[in-house]
């Protein structure tokens, strides 16, 4: 059994069940180019399905927030039960620098805009001339280099019993988010004028100066490149940090929601006041809506939204005294499942290609093989199909312990010591049917909280909590 906070794995869950939901639409319906050129030419159903895609198409940011506070609360749990300060921090590097890596080999082989895409609509088979995809970052390069940039931060902040000094850790990285989201533009005039910056989209960059431009070009284009820079998307896991860290601490649930919910709204006020005064509406609409790069009024924006969002869901369950715990975990668990296996599901999104091969075999009326071309009722069809496949993929991996899964690799990397089997390394068990809910977080800690693939492991210690 193992100690979990229920409503992160079922937020992980939703938020990659939403990301196949928003790139299915985006690949394949065919309102997509009238809703990016004019969509108040929509109909007001189809109009209310746009600005739902739009807005949660740019929400990775709430991947980062959900994977920061699990990254944040085993770091700290960690270092109250003993851990060593430099244990964890080498353990954490390793983390991020191996899904950095694995991120690199999705982004040419199973990103499901590049390799898989290509493969449907000429019916060949070559990762190789979508190498230049690795310059292209995306959510799991994302959270590897925040993770690391993170974890020295931690290292720092933790010295001297710096874990108890919620007040100062929490300024820190309040002062790191505000400077992440203002960043970007000081770094582009930077990289354009001293280093010809061209940042790569879908593509790649476009040409390399000489062999020392390919490493250069990997290190900015990670930074900066239009497509789910770091710069600013780290601004999402920072102040995850700063509520895993709060989480963590002493404090009234009361106090916290009235906090934390207060805080949502200001920063959604503060977006909002932040488009209309500073940045301006644009009069080309697409312009508003066609950005890459998150500007200050979104993220803003996003940051309140999704904080409320969390704590909402928390305040259903980790919050609520009168959690029926049993029913709660039987109807959950079929997208606790994804959260669980959230790195290894979003990596299967390549699928919906070869089923959309199958259907224009099924109903060649269709054109499933080129991007854009399907109506919505025949897109929700396929979307459903995608879904339930995923979905049957997940619940039969689970039957083997979701061995050869890329968390399943990250444990036996790690190499550490597990409650379950040898056979079991991932602890299925405890961590997705029978898990040991965290009902209270006043106060959270001592507790053996367990994000398998953070790579942190508490000492095993008896533990007392206070429901």
């Amino acid at each position: 059994m193992s100690k979990r906070i229920l409503s992160l794995d079922l937020l992980r869950g939703i938020a990659i069940i939403g990301d196949l939901v928003v790139h299915l639409v985006l690949l394949t319906s065919d309102m997509v180019t009238q809703a990016e050129d004019d969509p108040f030419s929509l109909g007001p159903f189809y109009l209310f399905v746009a600005i739902l895609v739009i807005i949660f198409g740019h929400w990775r940011g709430f991947f980062l927030m959900i994977s920061a506070i699990g990254h944040t609360l085993s770091m700290t749990n960690a270092i109250r039960n003993g851990a060593d300060r430099k244990s964890i921090l080498k353990k954490q590097l390793s983390f991020g620098l191996f899904l950095f890596i694995w991120g690199l080999f999705r982004e040419v082989f199973l990103n499901e805009w590049t390799t898989p895409r290509k493969w449907l609509e000429t019916g060949t088979f070559n990762p190789f001339l979508s190498w230049k995809q690795i310059y292209v970052p995306d959510a799991l390069e994302n959270i590897a280099l925040s993770v690391i940039f993170t974890s020295i931060i931690f290292f720092i902040l933790f010295a001297k019993k710096g874990v108890e000094k919620m007040k100062r850790n929490c300024i820190w990285l309040g002062i790191l988010t505000v400077i992440v989201i203002f960043l970007p533009t000081l770094l582009y005039t930077f990289f354009n004028n001293y280093l010809g910056g061209s940042f790569p989209r879908y593509g790649g960059p476009p040409e390399f100066r000489a062999w020392w431009d390919y490493p250069l070009q990997l290190i900015y284009s990670q930074l900066l490149a239009t497509e789910s820079p770091l710069i600013p998307h780290m601004a999402y896991f920072l102040f995850g940090c700063i509520i895993g860290f709060i989480f963590s601490q002493k404090i009234s649930i009361k106090k916290l929601l009235w906090w934390g919910f207060s805080t949502g709204i200001f920063l959604i006020g503060l977006g909002i006041v932040w488009l209309l005064f500073v940045d301006g509406i644009p009069e080309d609409i697409s312009l508003l809506i066609g950005f890459h790069t998150h500007p200050a009024w979104f993220i803003f924006l996003s940051l309140g939204m999704q904080l409320i969002g969390i704590l909402l869901f928390m305040s259903m369950v980790e919050f609520n005294k009168r959690i029926k715990i049993e029913r709660y975990l039987r109807r959950t668990q079929h997208i606790r499942r994804w959260g669980i296996l959230a790195l290894s599901a979003y990596c299967l999104l390549w699928i919906q290609y070869p089923l959309r091969w199958l259907f224009s075999k099924i109903l060649p009326t269709y054109n499933f093989i080129n991007a854009n071309q399907l109506p919505f009722n025949i897109m929700v069809l396929l979307l459903v199909v995608d879904a339930c496949c995923l979905a049957l993929i997940l619940f039969l991996w689970q039957k083997v312990k979701f061995t050869g899964s890329l968390e399943w690799f990250m444990a036996k990397i790690m190499k550490r010591k597990k409650k379950g089997t040898k056979s079991d390394i991932l602890n299925v068990e405890g961590l997705l049917v029978n898990p040991e809910p965290i009902l209270w977080v006043n106060p959270i800690f001592p507790t053996e909280l367990s994000y398998h693939y953070q790579g942190t492991e508490p000492k095993e210690e008896p533990v007392k909590l206070n429901n």
